[in-house]
């Protein structure tokens, strides 16, 4: 999506930037506010826990627990992790692409084999196309809000053309 922030900054200055740090549209909280809410409420119940449900000896088991925690937590790096992550993300996103039914090379080979500049060649590669186009519209409709947002029914694709 994306969002236009030139009003914001027009002018240089510390409420500019929490301004544009506070907006809700297209801003970076809207993406993490769920995983935020929930590292806090996960800390705040540990937190209780640790303070107000254990006794001192349970502290000290729990305290332990945690420096074997960290002690251990070294021996598989967190840049390994994150980059098993990233390459996975990475393939996950190119089988996707490949998968999607681009209308490129439907297109270059109706204009190589229908060949003619007549009225008659030339209506039915438009045709051809057309059909095509409206296939892949109606394939991105159900997986994409923005296209379902421009053509919401088949009559607004009638109406575009």
């Amino acid at each position: 999506m994306t969002v236009s922030y030139n009003a914001d900054v027009s002018s240089a200055s510390f409420w500019s930037f929490v301004k544009i740090m506070l907006r809700w549209r297209g801003s970076v909280w809207k993406m993490i506010y769920f995983e935020l809410v929930l590292w806090c409420t996960t800390f705040t119940i540990f937190s209780l826990i640790y303070r107000l449900g254990l006794d001192k000896n349970q502290q000290i088991l729990f305290e332990k627990i945690c420096l074997l925690c960290n002690k251990y937590g070294d021996l598989l790096p967190v840049t390994f992790m994150l980059g098993f992550y990233v390459s996975l993300v990475v393939t996950r996103w190119q089988s996707f692409w490949k998968n999607v039914g681009w209308v490129d090379s439907a297109a270059l080979s109706v204009a190589t084999y229908i060949a003619g500049y007549d009225e008659r060649s030339l209506m039915i590669r438009r045709t051809i196309m057309r059909y095509l186009c409206c296939m892949q519209v109606l394939v991105f409709r159900s997986i994409s809000k923005p296209v379902k947002k421009r053509f919401p029914t088949l009559e607004s694709m009638v109406k575009a053309g």
